[in-house]
């Protein structure tokens, strides 16, 4: 028998089963509503773009070297503005999309009538995006592009690169006065006018690209470097202000007709840049007022920008200071030197980049001192101008100069005589200021270079020869007298070719010593010439006799002999030591700096020739 309670029971079991199977049952799969993915923009391929905001319209043109503020105004754009929108734009994607059926749907999100309108003109197809209200989801905008019907649902960073208002136009304008564009390379010609008077102009060959400063008269030669940096410094003015105006703005009360300065930069015929400088600012004394004549524009600069630096003397601003023409080392004859009464020629031996001496005597010269003498003549620079049309020299000494270099090109083939290369007179020396006159052998102007500089070249025969004073090996010397103060010290070889001392034969180890010292002494190359002369040596300045440190040489090569005395002085404040020897062909003393290393070695022939305590 079933009893109620039982009964309760079971039904409480048949309602929790059909609960169970009615919840238990899984769910129908749907399908996610599909993105639609926003068009491609590639920044590349846009060669214009408007944008409207609230019925006016900014529009920009893609130029050579950068974009352009076609509308409401022509003038050069911040190019930062345009490629960075155009950069988010390119990486742009859609959050969501929502379908519409109809345009009354557009007004809920903000594009019934878009606060702003984007249209891209690219050189294959168009575009336009008109930008609503955002989300009320942070973050989050709505954007509609025609031809694909919805909204969709994008990151809202764009929206900030966007001008909210006209007032903000001004912000695309590219602040930077001088518009030279992407190749300032191509300016061939750069003019400065005061009212009617020429300030400089410049002109650039077409052929060889070379730059002349035109005006003031004479030509002059032109820095290219120094034309760069004018041209890369004026690319770096900046507007102050932009100035409301139209064609109808008087002029005459800016000083800006006619302008008080002009400055152009000109490629072929085309003006890439034209300004007009005028007045003071009439609220600001430090700016003044300007004109960009190739967009019309009314500006305020600052005047240290642009009038001071263009007042500035021409040739300190772009001249070509160099005082030697440019140098072939493979294409000289010979090189002159004249110092006063005395002349040095060099040539260059045939083809193995060696030099020798044929004036005032003949001997080889240096290969390494000759190579930096053309380098120091190349980088001569003169430090001013001192004039520019010169009819007389006498009062420079530059008519028969002091000091003089001349180098001089081979003869080509057919040719009669030699051309002149390069050359550079120096004339007379100003104590008070360290200059000196000095000319370039192909100009009749004057120019003023630091005296330091004339006096570091080697001007006499002797700085030029070749710094081996001799060469012999330490098999050729049989003796040495070495004096140190004292009674005089020698080492000679002994019958078993040993050498031998005060103390007698010396131990293999001395033995080798000596020999590696006398080695050292038969490579010896000074590592500069000083002075030159018998006179020089008995100079105090050098305190040869006081110092007293001398070493005679024997050398014995065949049956014939012959002796090298070498003379060690004081040692300057900046630890050089002086040396005095007599060398061929004139056997007269030449002063010249010892090598510390040498001198290290040479010591152990004093040590070697000490008698034994």
């Amino acid at each position: 028998m079933v009893t109620r309670p039982t009964k309760s029971l079971l039904l409480a079991a048949v309602i929790l089963l059909l609960l169970i199977l009615a919840f238990d049952q899984q769910p129908p799969r749907t399908t996610p509503a599909r993105v639609v993915p926003l068009p491609r923009i590639d920044p590349g391929h846009i060669r214009a773009f408007e944008l409207e905001v609230d019925g006016a319209s900014l529009r920009l043109e893609r130029e050579e070297g950068g974009w352009l503020v076609a509308k409401p105004f022509r003038y050069p754009a911040l190019e930062g503005h345009a490629n960075t929108l155009l950069e988010d734009l390119s990486t742009l994607h859609a959050v969501n999309f929502i379908p519409i059926t109809g345009a009354a749907e557009l007004a809920q999100f903000g594009l019934d009538v878009p606060k702003t309108t984007l249209r891209l003109e690219g050189y294959e197809s168009n575009q336009v995006l008109r930008f609503g209200s955002l989300t009320p989801i942070p973050n989050n905008g709505y954007l509609s592009v025609d031809g694909h019907p919805g909204v969709y649902v994008v990151p809202s960073e764009v929206w900030y690169r966007l001008p909210r208002d006209t007032s903000q136009w001004e912000q695309w304008r590219d602040r930077r006065l001088a518009h030279a564009g992407a190749a300032p390379e191509k300016i061939d010609a750069i003019t400065a006018h005061a009212d009617t008077q020429p300030l400089f102009v410049l002109q650039k060959n077409p052929t060889n690209q070379v730059w002349r400063l035109m005006q003031p008269a004479p030509a002059k030669r032109a820095d290219a470097e120094r034309v760069r940096l004018f041209l890369e410094r004026a690319q770096g003015w900046q507007v102050a202000q932009f100035l409301p105006g139209t064609n109808a703005t008087p002029l005459p009360p800016l000083g800006l007709d006619p302008a008080a300065l002009r400055l152009r930069l000109m490629q072929g015929t085309n003006q890439r840049v034209a300004l007009d400088f005028g007045a003071p600012h009439t609220n600001a004394p430090s700016l003044i007022y300007a004109r960009d004549a190739v967009f019309n524009t009314l500006l305020a600069v600052a005047q240290t920008n642009t009038m001071d630096l263009l007042k500035t003397n021409p040739w300190h601003l772009f001249g070509d200071r160099r005082l030697s023409a440019p140098i072939e080392t493979n294409q000289i004859a010979r090189i002159e030197i004249r110092s006063g009464a005395e002349q040095t020629v060099l040539i260059p031996a045939e083809g193995n980049g060696t030099w020798q001496m044929t004036g005032p005597l003949t001997a080889e010269a240096d290969a390494e001192l000759v190579r930096d003498l053309l380098l120091q003549l190349q980088a001569l620079e003169a430090a001013s101008l001192e004039k520019d049309i010169v009819t007389d020299f006498v009062p420079y000494q530059l008519a028969n100069p002091p000091l003089s270099y001349t180098v001089w090109r081979q003869r080509p083939p057919g040719a009669v005589t030699n051309t002149i290369m390069a050359g550079v007179d120096f004339g007379q020396s100003q104590a008070a200021s360290g200059m000196t006159f000095a000319r370039r052998h192909d100009e009749d102007m004057v120019y003023l270079t630091p005296t330091a500089l004339s006096e570091r070249l080697p001007s006499r025969f002797f700085q030029l020869r070749d710094r081996r004073l001799w060469q012999f090996t330490s098999s050729d010397v049989a003796k040495v007298t070495l004096h140190l103060g004292g009674k005089p010290l020698e080492l000679a070889r002994n019958v078993r070719n040993i050498w031998s001392g005060a103390a007698g034969q010396l131990d293999a180890g001395r033995d080798t010593e000596v020999n590696a010292a006398l080695a050292a002494l038969g490579r010896l190359r000074a590592v500069r010439w000083v002075a030159r002369g018998n006179d020089k040596f008995g100079d105090p300045a050098y305190e040869f006799e006081k110092t007293a440190e001398r070493m005679t040489m024997l050398l014995r090569r065949g049956v014939a002999s012959e002796t090298q005395v070498l003379t060690l002085g004081r040692v300057t404040v900046e630890g050089e030591r002086y040396a005095a020897a007599q060398v061929p062909p004139d056997n007269e003393h030449v002063i010249f700096i010892f090598p510390e290393e040498t001198y290290r070695l040479a010591l152990r022939l004093f040590r070697a020739a000490q008698p034994t305590p």
